[in-house]
């Protein structure tokens, strides 16, 4: 009789300073857990900057060499007050904090001291779980209790971060103050990670890595910034997870380990297979075999329908790459997206004019961007395109001037005009942006001078609507010929007032015009986004039907596609 082969065992999992919470739900799974702490805090008095030194026996890592699997919190524990038999006498040699402004933390200093331990768990396969936080740093050294004071020597800036050595390669920000909108954006974590969003929040976004590991976004802020990620390798370490704080992680716990971490390390999970045989569909009743056969059609059937839908979504991503880049780049990108989007505006004849500068040899342009030269235009165009971080200058917008006048000189042509084109504050999202970049004496200057002032912000507005729309060709290029600062109102609209009250179940919207308006009137409502063009199916005024509202009257418009209004909105009508 043979001796059968010992059931595989559940990884070992070190949790440090984690919620107990977290604790009570892996143990009732049967991992073998191990707690541990890198140690409290406690208060000082802000009174005096002298170094303050750690306490003793704060840290509780035992058995911790034996891990598989490290959870690790960087949120900073309650503060405690130690003890006198904790705080070492005079004469004897300790670690001292230098810069505690108010709190001696010991983590920062004690993450640094297991980094090889943890190095050697992670270079053998184990997973790391870091919870990021932002209070994760101190200056430390050693030093003695003299009859002068303590005389620290050896001083080191620790962070948190130095726990294992390829945390190290991450860069990162830290906030001023915690923020809680995160998105999930890692198809594979969708579901899992958005059950542990609740109460969550994060102080740190990460914006950087340059280690060898291979970097995988998992969550993002409102801005796009990542706030949660994963390193995967290709040789024997283990995957490290990067999540913000998630007090409810511990609803998730279980998927985590049993979905995520066994599909990239299977090694440390094959207790997990010797107890799946239960599943097999040889062992479930024929109905449900059955039922197992027309989900996986259906599922067969979805993916290819959901494939489909991302390769169009690809190629209308591809078709309209140019939206995105008038509003992000600068240099040659945004040159090449404008000239884009001014195509989509109906402009043919684009001069590039640092192509047409380098075909003479010269590499070192220094004139425009662009030149508009169709001939319906009644003035040429030259255009200098400009991405900044901030608000534009004067010297920012006098460029495109300075080139007009060169054309006017070298050509003796006096019909060119200038306009100048700026993707301001780029690195903001456009909801943040300074909604009118140009001051009053910049736009004064270009009515004068017959400059056209345009944002990137605008061109995106214009050239969304005038698609949507179906602006006709003469509308799309009247914006060109505009001067002062150009708005993303097009020349066939007529403001006839704004909304007043807004019914959401009739649909219908109220105003007060101030030119008649008629049953069949096509209206455009300025959303703030866009806008939306309605054709007015019936007026009513003072509680009876009309088939005209008068100016000065309020009156209620339905119609049909009315979209969601706020008070205030602008109200056009469309010749």
């Amino acid at each position: 009789m043979t001796k059968a082969d010992p059931a595989p065992l559940p990884p070992r999992i070190l949790l440090v300073d984690v919620a107990e919470q977290l604790t009570k739900t892996l143990e009732s799974l049967g991992y073998p857990t191990t707690g541990g702490s890198l140690g409290w805090p406690y208060r000082v008095g802000r009174e005096s900057a002298a170094p303050r030194q750690l306490p003793q026996a704060c840290v509780s890592m035992s058995g911790h060499q034996d891990a598989d699997i490290v959870f690790l919190n960087m949120a900073r524990p309650t503060l405690k007050t130690p003890s006198e038999d904790q705080l070492v006498g005079r004469g004897v040699t300790t670690i001292w904090q230098t810069d505690h402004r108010g709190v001696v933390d010991p983590r920062p200093f004690t993450a640094k001291s297991h980094r090889e331990s943890f190095d050697k768990i992670h270079n053998h396969g184990g997973i790391f779980v870091f919870f990021i936080d932002s209070n994760a740093s101190g200056e430390y050294g050693e030093g003695a209790r003299g009859p002068r004071g303590v005389n620290v020597r050896n001083r080191r800036r620790r962070t948190m971060w130095e726990a294992l050595t390829d945390l190290g390669r991450i860069e990162y920000t830290n906030l001023i103050s915690d923020a809680s909108e995160i998105v999930v954006t890692d198809e594979s974590v969708v579901e899992l990670l958005t059950a542990a969003l609740p109460d969550a929040w994060y102080t740190v976004t990460l914006s950087g890595y340059a280690g060898e590991g291979s970097w995988h976004t998992l969550a993002t802020n409102k801005y796009g910034e990542p706030v949660a990620a994963a390193i995967t390798y290709e040789d024997r370490r283990g995957p490290v997870f990067l999540l913000p704080q998630l007090p409810k992680f511990h609803l998730v716990a279980e998927h985590f380990l049993a979905d995520v971490c066994s599909r990239l390390s299977p090694q440390l999970f094959q207790h997990l297979e010797s107890q799946r045989w239960t599943d097999t569909a040889s062992l479930q009743p024929p109905e449900v075999q059955e039922m197992d056969r027309r989900i996986q059609l259906l599922q067969e059937s979805l993916n290819k329908q959901i494939e489909g839908l991302r390769l169009e979504k690809a190629k209308l991503q591809e078709t309209y790459a140019h939206e995105l880049m008038i509003i992000t780049a600068t240099g040659e990108p945004l040159v090449l997206a404008v000239a884009e989007a001014l195509r989509q505006l109906g402009f043919a004849k684009l001069v590039d004019v640092d192509a047409e500068e380098r075909e003479k040899g010269n590499s070192n342009s220094l004139r425009e961007d662009l030149r508009i030269e169709d001939s319906f235009l009644e003035k040429r165009v030259v255009v200098d395109i400009k991405g900044i971080s901030g608000i534009p200058r004067d010297s920012d917008i006098h460029q495109s001037q300075k080139h007009a006048h060169m054309r006017i000189v070298e050509s003796g042509d006096p019909s060119i005009r200038a306009l100048t084109i700026v993707n301001h504050e780029r690195r903001l999202p456009p909801d943040l942006r300074t909604q009118a970049p140009f001051r009053a004496e910049m736009e004064g200057n270009a009515k004068i001078l017959d400059q056209g002032l345009l944002s990137t912000i605008t061109l995106r507005r214009i050239l969304r609507d005038a698609r949507l729309l179906k602006w006709p060709a003469e509308v799309r290029r009247e914006f060109v010929s505009r001067h002062g600062a150009i708005d993303h109102i097009p020349c066939h609209y007529e403001q006839v007032g704004e909304v007043c009250q807004y019914w959401k179940k009739v649909p219908a919207f109220s105003l007060i015009p101030s030119h008649p308006i008629s049953v069949g009137d096509r209206l455009a409502i300025d959303t703030g986004e866009r806008f939306f063009e309605i054709e007015v199916s019936s007026i009513r005024t003072n509680d009876s039907e009309s088939t005209t509202a008068s100016p000065d009257t309020e009156a209620g418009i339905c119609a049909d596609g009315l979209p969601s209004c706020r008070p205030g909105m602008p109200v056009y009508r469309v010749h």
